[in-house]
């Protein structure tokens, strides 16, 4: 791996993880033990990414092994689910195995026959398993809301899985988008039940998330939408570094204004892309 590079880059990449955390949270300053507790791996996610060339793999399959059990260790001192680490684990060995191997350097290498996920779960390849845990996490979201930041941040990292290639780039998205409109929907209901200014504005006999004012998330829906899309039009435009451009692309958060349901999601992976806004 370029060190050189990497070092130029880490102030970057560290704002960027800063700002994907600030837009998870979507400014309830409530925090997700999964996101936290995977820092390092997201940083070393997008440095592998845009790395060159990687002289010692060993050593980096090493390292990402290390990290995975630091990661499950910070879970278990604050009495994580077990099931909930081992799924999170389950997708962290899967988008690492897949962006080493998008790699000129990772596709020659013997992480093709011992990937993370070979270590830790004895299978070869996850990208299709990642979107089924993803899709029993939703039917139950608020219970797993962590869990769905926790795939959101992984998807907005560039993971694709089964979903792989330009020609699915529109699904994916669609995924995202849905996977952001429920995290807000959820996050604004946590943050006004918390509010110690809840019971004075609103009658005990109406509160309920489902009556926000159609006026407020319209306003709060406009303003990030301007703000993210004049935000990353920016950065595209004016930034003449390859990895500002990449990341700007992957960081990039649409404002969300698809009401799907949970139960509309395989029929959303295998419809066609004309049935996209329907």
């Amino acid at each position: 791996m370029n060190n050189k590079a990497l070092v130029n880059n880490q102030k970057v990449v560290s704002t960027y993880m800063e700002n994907a955390k600030r837009d998870i949270s979507n400014s309830t300053k409530v925090k997700n033990k999964l996101i936290e507790a995977a820092d390092i791996i997201f940083i070393l996610i997008i440095q592998i990414r845009y790395a060159i060339e990687q002289k010692n793999i060993i050593q980096l399959q090493t390292l990402m092994i290390d990290e995975i059990k630091n990661f499950e260790k910070k879970l278990v001192l604050v009495d994580y689910p077990e099931i909930m680490i081992i799924a999170a684990r389950y997708c962290l060995c899967t988008a690492i195995d897949e962006v080493v191997l998008s790699t000129a350097w990772g596709k020659k290498s013997i992480w093709t026959q011992e990937g993370l996920l070979s270590y830790f779960q004895k299978e070869t390849w996850g990208g299709e398993r990642f979107y089924i845990i993803l899709e029993n996490m939703l039917k139950n979201i608020r219970d797993h809301i962590e869990f769905i930041e926790f795939g959101y941040c992984l998807m907005s990292l560039g993971f694709e899985g089964k979903l792989y290639g330009h020609e699915n780039k529109m699904i994916r998205n669609e995924i995202r988008h849905r996977i952001f409109y429920h995290i807000k929907q959820v996050r604004n209901c946590q943050s006004q039940k918390l509010s110690p200014q809840w019971k004075v504005f609103h009658k005990p006999h109406k509160e309920t998330c489902h009556k926000i004012k159609l006026k407020k998330i319209t306003i709060i829906t406009l303003t990030l939408f301007l703000i993210s899309l004049g935000y990353y039009n920016f950065r595209a435009i004016n930034s003449t570094q390859p990895i500002l451009n990449a990341l700007s692309t992957i960081a990039n958060v649409s404002p969300v204004t698809i009401y799907l349901q949970v139960s509309d999601f395989n029929k959303l992976v295998n419809s066609n892309k004309q049935e996209r806004y329907k």
